[in-house]
């Protein structure tokens, strides 16, 4: 499984790592996504501006009721799972590729086509 990007699981704000508490991930009806703790912050009556793109959002009874985005959190709990990290860590180790049979890799012989090509829409 390929690395998580640090950015992807820490506000954009206040650059602190998401989490299931203070720290969740909250996404704005723009599509950006920021923890509760500086939704809260950035919350004033009955509006928030989003610190990415700029637009006012008017959100009925606070930063809490903004939902959680589900990309962020489905990350984190990846993240969560035994040998995956974020950042620094290198990613899990794969077996090299084998030469098949007759040496050649996946059973094509060089200067051969891999397949037909790519698909065309047609005109009528």
């Amino acid at each position: 499984m390929a690395q998580i990007p640090p950015k992807l699981v820490e506000c954009a704000v206040c650059l602190e790592r998401y989490d299931g508490s203070v720290r969740q991930p909250k996404l704005l009806p723009c599509a950006h996504t920021l923890c509760l703790s500086c939704a809260g912050r950035l919350f004033q009556g009955g509006m928030i501006r989003c610190p990415e793109c700029r637009r006012a959002h008017a959100i009925q009874g606070g930063a809490t009721h903004l939902p959680p985005n589900p990309t962020v959190v489905g990350l984190l709990e990846q993240l969560k799972a035994p040998g995956m990290a974020s950042g620094s860590s290198a990613p899990p180790q794969s077996q090299p590729m084998q030469k098949k049979p007759g040496g050649y890799l996946r059973g094509f012989k060089p200067g051969e086509k891999a397949g037909p090509g790519p698909i065309r829409a047609k005109r009528n």
